[in-house]
């Protein structure tokens, strides 16, 4: 024998108006890209896959990137450098580059 209560029917009653309630307000959030912006980053670096390597998504960095991304961390900083390179080369992205300063360029110097 359990002590489960039995399940009771509530009465079938006409729906209630319930009052308006007010609408929280949306607060800025980060920005991102949006998704057409991201579908067009990544056709971008599938373009030209087999003729031209290193524009894909995880494939290999050129010497030529990793010296270009040197020259903008020395210049401006590591945060600067990576938005910049970024944004000069919309193949890669941010925590590729910032994986490219901790791990490849640090060790260099």
């Amino acid at each position: 024998m359990t002590n489960r209560k039995p399940a009771t029917r509530k009465p079938r009653t006409a729906k209630a108006e319930t009052p308006e309630q007010p609408v929280a307000e949306l607060k800025p959030g980060r920005v991102t890209a949006s998704r057409d912006e991201l579908i067009a980053r990544k056709r971008l670096a599938g373009a030209g896959r087999r003729e031209d390597p290193g524009t894909a998504f995880g494939s290999r960095w050129t010497q030529g990137e990793r010296d270009e991304l040197q020259a903008l961390l020395d210049e401006h900083g590591r945060e600067k450098a990576i938005a910049d390179f970024v944004a000069a080369h919309p193949h890669r992205t941010t925590n590729g580059a910032a994986y490219q300063v901790d791990k490849n360029l640090t060790k260099r110097s």
